[in-house]
């Protein structure tokens, strides 16, 4: 089965940007479901750096073409 891309991005996530596992969660609660939202969850509470929501910006955008 080919992974989703909501797990695929959770993976890049915590893998990639070495994002903690307890602030992906966190930000996954407050998420209405829309993924490009996800990274600016995550700089509101403090959890990823406008570094690291540049990156999740710009893999979000090469996989939604």
């Amino acid at each position: 089965m080919k992974p989703t891309l909501e797990s695929q991005f959770i993976y890049f996530l915590e893998e990639d940007l070495s994002l903690p596992h307890e602030s992906v969660s966190l930000a996954l609660k407050h998420h209405s479901g829309d993924w490009n939202l996800l990274p600016i969850i995550l700089w509101k509470y403090g959890l990823a750096t406008l570094n690291q929501v540049s990156c999740m910006f710009d893999w979000l955008e090469a996989r939604q073409k």
